[in-house]
């Protein structure tokens, strides 16, 4: 039997998601901060709908899966070879320059030095999301401004991966408990190199005798299978299920059909990126902006202003014009989903 809170909870997802984007665009806002809002709504610091840390947790976590799926599907091998061609170096310029400075600020605040860099790593990316919707609503597709924006964000996601394998290995507190994190590194780092060597000369036969039987219906089911099983590997080795959602979309968009799957899934992709919005907003812990709202004003706006002076400096090597550079640095000098 189904459980009730189960189909209660997919249910307020559901009609939140509906609600949700009219009502912000009426009121200015944009998407993905209707959504924000809708999770502080219905999570434990609004109307307590849903108040299960369990269930709070459980639904980031899920949502967050699949928004890295959703994003690294975009990551073709068109767009990372230009990428690698002549734009990788100046991001990871950035992206190296940002964490360096939140490490440094982290520091100051009494960290220590791990806890430091797992915040200077994970606060020096940018929300696609967030951007993306900016891009949608100011400038058009294909623009030096739009281009540029979004060669940034794909090489900070495809930076997920290494973080993902070596940030265990941070953990020195768990150590005692959990023995050296050196084991799950090692077996993420042969899962990564089996998906990228082995895994395309497999699918590809795979994916020709699926479209040989002319079923679309076992076309996407193939795919989905495709994605539970890296998800139940991932799980079975233990490693991170985050680094199997984006191994598996980075292993479907470099087939030959990756184009068609990227299209079946887009009517899904606002949704999935709701879905995240609303868990993420139902983590909101208002308790800690009240016990200490300067220090927290405080950290978020110096957070803002380092990432938008590397940004804007990073970009004079770009081809964004002068008068666009600070608009692009603010849009992407939010903390990353």
């Amino acid at each position: 039997m189904i459980d009730d809170t189960l189909l209660l909870n997919a249910f307020l997802f559901l009609a939140l998601a509906l609600f949700a984007v009219p009502v912000a665009k009426r009121v200015g806002l944009g998407q993905s901060v209707g959504y924000l809002l809708a999770g502080m709504f219905i999570g434990p610091w609004g109307l307590a709908v849903i108040r299960d840390a369990e269930t709070v947790s459980s639904a980031l976590r899920v949502s967050t899966i699949a928004l890295l799926f959703l994003v690294a599907l975009q990551a073709t091998p068109a767009r990372i070879r230009m990428l690698a061609k002549d734009f990788f170096s100046l991001s990871m310029l950035q992206f190296s320059l940002t964490t360096l400075m939140v490490w440094f600020v982290s520091l100051l605040t009494g960290l220590p030095w791990h806890h430091a860099l797992v915040c200077g790593v994970t606060l020096s990316l940018s929300s696609s999301a967030l951007a993306n919707q900016a891009f949608h609503d100011t400038y058009p597709a294909g623009s030096p401004l739009t281009d540029t924006g979004r060669r940034l964000l794909l090489s900070q996601y495809l930076a997920v991966i290494p973080i993902l394998i070596f940030f265990p290995l941070l953990g020195f507190e768990a150590v005692i408990t959990q023995g050296s994190a050196w084991p799950m590194v090692l077996r993420s780092l042969i899962m990564v190199l089996a998906f990228a060597f082995i895994g395309p000369i497999l699918l590809r036969h795979l994916f020709r005798f699926v479209v040989s039987l002319g079923l679309d219906e076992v076309f996407a089911a193939f795919a989905l299978i495709l994605v539970v099983g890296t998800l139940l590997l991932s799980q079975l080795l233990e490693v991170p299920l985050e680094l199997g959602a984006i191994l598996a979309a980075l292993l479907l968009t470099r087939s030959e059909y990756g184009s068609a799957i990227n299209i079946a899934i887009r009517p899904f992709r606002e949704l999935m990126v709701g879905m995240f919005f609303i868990a993420a907003g139902m983590t909101v812990n208002f308790g800690t902006f009240i016990s200490k709202p300067v220090q927290f004003i405080v950290l978020v706006v110096l957070l803002v202003v380092i990432k938008i002076w590397v940004l804007r400096n990073i970009l004079r090597y770009s081809s964004v014009p002068r008068a666009q550079r600070i608009w692009l640095a603010t849009v992407l000098s939010q903390s990353g989903e």
